[in-house]
This record gives C-alpha cells, sequence and structure tokens, in this order.
C-alpha cells in the first residue's frame, strides 16, 4: 500500500503483458528453415523420444520446436512455418511447427482417424450412408417417369393411327 507522499508524486502503473513467444514479434506465425533435426527427452513423469527442429527464422534468430503427430518426412534446409504453442513435457519449448504448410506435409507413418483437425489430416475413410426414404422416392420418381413415357408412347401410337 503506498503512502499519502508516494501516491502524490509517482502514478500508478498497470502490469505489462507477458510476451510468451517474444520470437514471433507479435505475429501468428513465422517462416523459418529447418537447420537440424534433433530428438529430446521429456521431464520426470513421460519418457518418450519427442522429435524437436532447430531452426532459423526469417530475420536470423535461431530457435527450437516440436515438430507435431506421429512420424515425419523433414530434412534439413526445409521450409516450414512456426507458431506459438507451449509443449507441456518438454522445459523451455514454447514454438511448434504447423503442419501442412510448405514443405511440412500431413502425412504421417500411419493412418490417423482421431484429432484430424488438429494434425490436418484429410478425411480418408467417408463414411458411406444409404438412407432407405432417398432410395424409395428415387425408385418412385423412375416408375413416374416410366409411366409419363409410356403414356407418350400410347398418343403418339394413336396419333399415327
Amino acid at each position: 500500500m503506498p503512502t499519502f507522499f508516494q501516491s502524490a508524486t509517482r502514478k500508478r502503473r498497470s502490469k505489462g503483458r507477458i510476451i510468451r513467444v517474444p520470437a514471433l514479434q507479435g505475429c501468428p506465425a513465422k517462416k523459418a528453415v529447418i537447420v537440424k533435426l534433433r530428438i529430446m527427452k521429456p521431464k520426470k513423469p513421460n519418457s518418450a523420444n519427442r522429435k524437436v527442429a532447430k531452426i532459423r527464422l526469417s530475420y536470423g534468430r535461431q530457435l527450437v520446436a516440436q515438430i507435431p503427430g506421429i512420424g515425419h518426412f523433414l530434412q534439413e534446409h526445409a521450409l516450414v512455418l512456426i507458431s506459438g504453442k507451449r509443449v507441456r513435457d518438454l522445459p523451455g519449448m514454447h514454438y511448434r511447427l504447423v503442419k501442412g504448410v510448405a514443405d511440412f506435409t500431413y502425412k504421417e507413418t500411419g493412418i490417423r482417424k482421431q484429432a484430424r483437425s488438429r494434425y490436418g489430416y484429410p478425411n480418408s475413410v467417408k463414411k458411406k450412408r444409404m438412407w432407405t426414404k432417398k432410395t424409395k422416392s428415387r425408385k418412385k420418381k423412375k416408375t413416374r417417369m416410366a409411366v409419363k413415357n409410356r403414356r407418350l408412347q400410347q398418343k403418339k401410337s394413336k396419333n399415327i393411327k
């Protein structure tokens, strides 16, 4: 709590906004080039090999970003898009690569059926539905058309005679 003198001499300042991804410079995403591909180990309760890429941004800054998904086909000097997204079990990792942009394709080593929008994976298995009402109405339309055609033919045959 400030004293009367402090409040009279100094104005109160609001706390500044915390910038969690300073390398993006306020942009939602930036283009980058891969310098090196590596593997990192996650924090204590988890155990795996997380795929990580050391990248160089368009203005020269280098940083490390996580490669999402199951497997990838990235190589050095590939052009990628980077966005700010925290990786919970890799300390200090605040960036992720965006799938399906530039050289980073959406294709993975396996077929993904769940969480496709998160990883930019298209719907490979489309469900075909057969509605009984639609098939019945199609049959009715076909029979009506057949009846009309028969009537027209009968009229033509009468007119000819």
